[in-house]
């Protein structure tokens, strides 16, 4: 039976650490953790280790090349997703001054659901 073990909990340091944790979640939907686990160092190397900025400025022949990419879970719709969170995210660390700010300006869990 496979292991359904939750990812480690870090305190982000930069965008480069909420990129990473935001696209594990995005690549475990669907499939096993451990599938992803064991994927996950290449992953972090195919989209320059999570650095918003480069992951956020690939283009079409950059997505089609990592749908390529055996080091990572292929799958075109989740690496055009990573892509645009990373736009996402630099967009509101510019909006909020930082993306802790934009993330602490919600209220907790609890109280949102």
């Amino acid at each position: 039976m496979p292991t359904t073990q939750p990812p480690e909990r870090i305190v982000p340091k930069d965008l480069r650490d909420y990129l990473d944790v935001m696209s594990k979640a995005v690549f475990q939907a669907g499939f096993s953790w451990p599938v992803v686990a064991s994927k996950w160092p290449g992953t972090r190397e195919a989209f320059l280790d999570f650095d918003p900025e480069a992951v956020a400025g690939m283009v079409e022949p950059d997505i089609d090349a990592l749908a390529l990419d055996t080091r990572i879970i292929r799958n075109r719709r989740k690496i055009e997703a990573l892509v645009g969170n990373a736009s996402k995210i630099l967009d509101l660390e510019s909006e909020h001054r930082t993306f802790r700010a934009y993330l602490r300006s919600h209220a907790d869990f609890d109280s949102t659901v």
